[in-house]
């Protein structure tokens, strides 16, 4: 009997730490009381595994500055990219274009979920990478289409994408781009705009890594005020700004 006893209590043990594992791995954090944002796009919303791009360092800023604020997303947790040292919660894709991004998150329904107070986003680099630069716009208008539909009282932050470099295909595609993208973010009525292309271009060689694409920390370091002075500046319309802790 004991002996029965024994391996019933082992085996009861192992489905309590096989079960606490599932839980683990998908188990999420409840939603925050204060300012919520989603850092959103593709692989310079991801960022490096070491640094974690933008993400940390502007939540230092909020928080420095008195903010009770979160980033939330359904893509840093457990993730290979997430950094340790900080809240990292966020929507980045690395290799995505607009409409997979899109398509992302109607699939997993992080905003529907989520509901964040502030979007993040930068989307569009990869589309002009791969020649998709007459449909991109349109993906665009369609991706803020779907967010507000699901999230109507969000507000969107979106920024122009960086400069490319000279060894990227269709690099001299982005400025007129970024004029698209600015063209479609005046339709909306909760959608304000950074541009990081222009900040970015000053410091061209600084800003990038050898492939012309992803961001050195000097890049990050032109876009991380930029985010943190477009939530402030929207922060008369929006309470949970408004007000820090």
């Amino acid at each position: 009997m004991r002996f029965w006893r024994f391996w019933a209590f082992v085996a009861a043990g192992l489905l309590v730490v096989a079960g606490g594992y599932g839980v683990l791995a998908i188990s999420r954090p409840p939603p925050p009381s204060g300012l919520t944002y989603m850092p959103l796009g593709d692989s310079i919303t991801q960022g490096g595994r070491r640094t974690g791009g933008y993400r940390c360092p502007l939540q230092a800023k909020l928080v420095d500055a008195g903010y009770d604020a979160s980033a939330v997303g359904l893509s840093g947790f457990l993730n290979r990219w997430t950094v340790t040292d900080c809240p990292d919660y966020w929507e980045g894709h690395g290799s995505y274009m607009t409409a997979e991004i899109r398509a992302w998150f109607n699939a997993d329904n992080s905003i529907t979920q989520l509901k964040p107070h502030v979007i993040l986003a930068m989307v569009g680099t990869v589309d002009v990478r791969r020649g998709n630069i007459s449909q991109g716009p349109n993906d665009l208008r369609n991706m803020l289409n779907d967010i507000f539909i699901q999230s109507p009282n969000s507000w969107v932050i979106l920024s122009t994408i960086p400069p490319l470099g000279s060894q990227v295909k269709f690099f001299d595609q982005v400025i007129g781009y970024n004029k698209a993208i600015m063209s479609g973010a005046a339709e909306f009525p909760r959608v304000s705009t950074i541009d990081f292309y222009t900040a970015g271009n000053n410091i061209i060689t600084a800003c990038l890594t050898d492939d012309g694409i992803h961001l050195m920390p000097a890049g990050y370091d032109v876009l991380t005020p930029l985010w943190f002075h477009a939530i402030r500046s929207i922060g008369a319309g929006m309470a949970e700004i408004n007000k820090p802790k």
